[in-house]
């Protein structure tokens, strides 16, 4: 059965998605929806933040178990959603904050209990959002701040696949390696806060290092060849890691602007070519989670995949090339296959239910 409690909490983070999405779509020239007029310049943090912070906490607490836990998703997308109707406001920063820190509160109760390199690095990336809340009320703009919220994202994603590739046996090199590419990713994301250039590039740096770490440790390259559910996730999860490079690459050679083709073209290598593609990968085994339901797989699941993959080169390459009618088009598929994909987990989620009857 359905946690009335969890769901409500999950529903919130979606409504704060498809807010972002059309702040999004609305930035990239799309039409106006949902009064995203109001809250489009607000559309980086409502995505990392809002939405990305809400599930993240969500599935913390769900594993922690403790009444206090659920207090990280609520006023994260509490905070999040001032954000949308009072445009910013200290109020919704505070409440931010406040979710920021019930969230490191409960990845450091996870960490005492099984104290592991996993659940360190995810605690230093729900330290790394605390930081970049906190300054946010000291108003640090959000392109000064947006290293600090991806190295939040990069971090927990990164302690993720070493929990889940725990039966992989490190050795030295990718131990060195993988310290290496933490460093970078911390001290370019501090470096950013007052020499924003050479932060991107040492950030770079960081996320190739962290793209050939996971090469040689991610479960997923030895699973890709895998039928069903588990060949499915691997591949979403390499598709995030080739982003993860590429993003990389783009940030040692156009590292500069704040604003313009090539700054999207580098965040949202980043925030939608790697975080979405690892999202479409763990949906099918964090919701279940979350929801306390199986959710069956079905192939249907690759063709949003695919279809993400491919219009976000054709952004980038709009991007990078200056051609701003194929960004646009593919800026705005891309707004749309991302919800398709949330209807394809939910017809899946609706037919295990029914299954059950």
């Amino acid at each position: 059965m359905l946690r009335l409690p969890k769901l409500v909490l999950l529903v919130m983070g979606v409504g704060l998605l498809l807010h972002g999405l059309a702040a999004g779509a609305l930035r990239a020239g799309g039409p106006a929806l949902i009064g995203a007029e109001q809250f489009a310049h607000w559309h980086g943090p409502i995505m990392v933040c809002g939405f990305l912070g809400v599930v993240i906490s969500l599935e913390r607490a769900t594993a922690l178990k403790v009444w206090f836990g659920w207090a990280a998703p609520l006023l994260t997308g509490i905070g999040m959603g001032l954000f949308i109707v009072a445009d910013y406001g200290p109020t919704g920063a505070l409440i931010v904050l406040a979710g920021s820190l019930f969230h490191s509160l409960n990845q450091g109760l996870v960490l005492a209990r099984q104290p592991n390199a996993a659940n360190t690095i995810m605690l230093l990336g729900a330290l790394i959002w605390v930081t970049a809340n906190l300054l946010l009320l000291a108003d640090y703009t959000v392109p000064q701040l947006v290293l600090l919220w991806m190295s939040f994202l990069l971090f927990t994603i990164i302690g993720e696949r070493i929990e889940l590739s725990r039966v992989l046996v490190p050795n030295a090199l990718t131990q060195a390696l993988l310290l290496i590419a933490l460093l970078q990713l911390l001290v370019a994301s501090a470096v950013a806060l007052w020499d924003y250039s050479m932060g991107f590039r040492i950030y770079g740096l960081g996320l190739i290092l962290a793209a050939i770490w996971a090469w040689h440790r991610d479960l997923a390259f030895r699973n890709y060849r895998l039928p069903g559910l588990s060949g499915y996730v691997a591949k979403a999860l390499i598709c995030g890691w080739a982003w993860c490079l590429l993003a990389g690459v783009l940030m040692l050679v156009f590292a500069g602007p704040s604003a313009g083709p090539l700054y999207d073209a580098l965040l949202h290598a980043i925030f939608v070519g790697f975080i979405f593609s690892m999202i479409f990968g763990h949906a099918p085994i964090i919701f279940p989670g979350i929801l306390g339901i199986n959710i069956p797989y079905r192939p249907i699941l690759y063709l949003p995949l695919g279809a993400l993959q491919l219009f976000m080169l054709l952004r980038i390459g709009g991007d990078v090339l200056t051609i701003g009618w194929l960004k646009y088009w593919a800026s705005m598929a891309t707004a749309v296959i991302i919800p398709l994909f949330l209807l394809s987990m939910l017809s899946l989620i609706i037919r295990s239910a029914s299954m059950k009857k």
